[in-house]
């Protein structure tokens, strides 16, 4: 819906927006390096979408048992083929499973199945700006945020409590 792709969110001094496509933030020109103080980290969740829709049991209805069972043996071979360095593999599976999720937003495709597309973005989106919600207010500024990961500019005194942000 139209209105998904028009909505701006603010969380500290960072401007998103949030649309049926993803997450993006909205930085103006700007470089940011580590120093001293601060490290730049780039977090990244393999697979998010993908994660998604299996922890969410988000699949097509009409499909269901059995998309789940399938589409978790893609999912699962691509990351194991990514963490042995399978490049063609991996990459492979990463169109296969990517080429799913999009599927679901064709009416002209089997998976068509717009519910389970909007619950599966904007979980992502929600849970993504939640976890920038919690680092900005520990002092922990996102400098740059994408469909599935963001990158932090991270005071070094703070990156314990960036890990357990991160990780919990």
């Amino acid at each position: 819906p139209k209105v998904i792709e028009d909505l701006k969110i603010e969380v500290g001094d960072s401007k998103y927006t949030v649309g049926s496509g993803g997450l993006h933030s909205k930085e103006h020109q700007v470089a940011h390096h580590s120093d001293e103080e601060h490290v730049l980290i780039d977090r990244d969740v393999a697979s998010y979408y993908p994660s998604l829709i299996l922890n969410g049991n988000y699949g097509p209805a009409h499909l269901a048992p059995h998309f789940i069972d399938v589409y978790r043996s893609l999912v699962e071979r691509r990351l194991a083929a990514k963490h042995a360095g399978d490049k063609v593999t991996a990459d492979s599976l990463k169109i296969t499973i990517n080429g799913t999720f999009g599927k679901m937003g064709s009416k002209y495709s089997l998976l068509y199945s717009p519910k389970q597309m909007i619950q599966t973005t904007l979980t992502g989106q929600l849970s993504l700006l939640m976890l920038i919600e919690m680092l900005e207010a520990e002092g922990i500024s996102v400098v740059s945020a994408n469909t599935d990961g963001v990158v932090i500019k991270c005071p070094r005194e703070l990156l314990a409590i960036l890990e357990l942000i991160v990780w919990n």
